[in-house]
């Protein structure tokens, strides 16, 4: 979350007060993201220690405004994937200023991306964007 909400290409799509960890208030503004509940399974290698996760962040957008100032929800949807995407996708991250009890690194990389209508309703969308993490120590 902190990666996202220090993230200009996000920002300047999503303000920081909508970027949610896994419980968000019930129906907040949109647009907004949320990141999922991550699931998480040892990691065991020769000469290390750590865990392998998946994690799906959400962007939930709708359509809006008029005429020439329509603002496509499935477009804006598909631009929060790719900025989440290059944020946190295929790169690590030091843990050292995180509550984990031993020095470590989470190397994440992007999997995979998706838009799907949220609901009934044919002007809100969903995007998900999937990450793969394993953390060593």
């Amino acid at each position: 979350m902190v990666r996202l909400r220090g993230a200009p290409t996000v920002t300047v799509l999503v303000p920081t007060d909508r970027v949610f960890g896994p419980e968000r208030p019930p129906k907040p503004p949109r647009p907004f993201v949320g990141v999922g509940v991550p699931v998480s399974a040892p990691f065991l290698a020769a000469g290390m220690d750590g865990s392998a996760i998946t994690l799906a962040v959400h962007s939930y957008t709708e359509t809006r405004g008029d005429g020439d100032q329509t603002v496509s929800g499935e477009a804006e949807a598909s631009a929060l994937n790719r900025v989440i995407a290059t944020a946190l996708g295929d790169q690590a991250l030091s843990l050292a200023d995180t509550d984990c009890p031993y020095p470590a690194v989470a190397h994440f990389e992007w999997t995979g991306s998706r838009v799907i209508q949220d609901g009934n309703d044919a002007g809100q969308f969903h995007g998900i964007v999937s990450f793969a993490i394993s953390v060593v120590s």
